[in-house]
């Protein structure tokens, strides 16, 4: 599977290791635990369409759709 995002087309690793670059550490409090754990976040695909979700303790979230092509 390839996916775009930033104008740019990634394969299924390597759009995760772009998104976990890009959300690694929360914006507001600069912590990297994810939600009450320490998950990276989480990736699911539905036909057309990627879904990224990062959440943090402070309450900060992020929801990235991502195209599949």
């Amino acid at each position: 599977m390839s996916f775009k995002y930033k104008d740019e087309i990634f394969n299924s690793l390597s759009l995760i290791r772009e998104l976990v670059k890009d959300y690694n550490a929360c914006p507001e409090c600069g912590s990297k635990g994810i939600g009450s754990n320490t998950k990276l976040g989480s990736m699911d695909y539905n036909g057309k369409l990627g879904t990224f979700e990062r959440t943090c303790r402070c309450g900060w979230k992020v929801k990235i759709k991502v195209e599949k092509i």
